[in-house]
């Protein structure tokens, strides 16, 4: 910004920056995007536009996302609409009858019009049991496609799942806090900054001289930490991001999922996190997970949570 003139407003500068690119254009949520998306990636990053309704003719799809992607390339017809919402995670299914999609109703119950009821003999134990293989088999299913997935879990369950994620689906765990600390370490050593100047830093008032430093050492160790991600061979289990949160560097996972999405990361990678918002949205510290895709959070529910503390043992880190 020019001397003696106010500064842009973030949204201002992004706007700005999308008039002068030819090639990229601006959601309708302010979500910057290249000209001509392929349409399979505008279902996947427009998946929560879709949410909500019980039903939707595949025109009020259309223009849902052409609303929220307009310079995005047209969505198909089926049957390979039908194909990319399959493989956005969207449990949508084609109803002949009423030429409408509708959501996908587990197995043992059965649907009149857009209400769905269970048969009799069916328990509620028998629906959660399904949630739970289906919540399993969606994790097998990322891991297959070396995609990414955030699981929001109960603080009191969370070593729990943490010990079943990595056990039960043989996930190399890795501590996103530890990792981050080593790189910030190595990269002290490296500027020959002396490591108690860096710990005392952190307590520094924001604007100080020395809490900008440590903020310049806290990017360049997120953006090693970010490569070693992506480029690990192995599926992963990330956890412990609080300090992610602290250093207001949550963008570095909105940065793997993107990769993952892309085909860029070499295997998978689940995120396990202690606790979530009142909705169920993936949250760490009192901040929102960017994750922009709807697909790629989920909140398991009491089966699974039992299931996985019944696999860990007893339980111990709930007494």
């Amino acid at each position: 910004t020019p001397a003696g003139m106010p500064p842009l407003d973030p949204e201002r500068c992004v706007r700005l920056a999308v008039e002068a690119a030819a090639r990229a254009a601006l959601s309708s949520r302010g979500e910057l995007y290249p000209r001509g998306m392929a349409a399979e990636r505008a279902v996947k990053l427009g998946a929560s536009s879709l949410l909500g309704p019980r039903e939707l003719a595949a025109r009020e799809l259309r223009e849902r996302l052409a609303s929220r992607y307009p310079a995005a390339e047209p969505l198909p017809e089926r049957p390979r609409l039908d194909e990319l919402l399959d493989a956005a995670g969207l449990k949508l299914v084609w109803d002949r009858e009423r030429a409408k999609y509708r959501a996908r109703t587990p197995p043992h119950s059965h649907t009149t019009g857009t209400t769905t009821s269970s048969p009799a003999g069916a328990r509620a134990g028998d629906e959660e049991a399904y949630a739970a293989d289906a919540l399993d088999e969606r994790l097998r299913r990322t891991i297959r496609a070396q995609g990414f997935l955030a699981l929001s879990v109960p603080p009191r369950y969370f070593m729990d799942a943490e010990r079943y994620l990595a056990d039960g689906l043989e996930l190399a765990a890795f501590s996103l806090e530890a990792e981050l600390i080593r790189h910030m370490r190595a990269l002290a050593a490296e500027l020959g900054a002396d490591w108690r100047v860096v710990v005392a830093a952190d307590a520094a008032p924001p604007g100080s001289v020395d809490h900008r430093r440590l903020n310049q050492l806290v990017q360049r160790a997120a953006e090693r930490l970010q490569r070693a991600l992506v480029g690990a061979d192995a599926p992963l289990l990330l956890t412990r991001s609080g300090l992610l949160a602290r250093y207001r560097r949550l963008d570095l996972l909105a940065a793997v999922q993107d990769e993952c999405q892309r085909g860029a990361a070499r295997a998978a990678r689940i995120l396990c996190i202690a606790g979530g918002a009142p909705d169920g949205l993936p949250v760490i510290d009192r901040q929102a997970l960017p994750v922009v895709v709807a697909s790629a959070w989920a909140r398991p529910g009491a089966a699974w949570l039992t299931r996985a503390a019944a696999a860990a043992g007893e339980g111990g880190n709930r007494r």
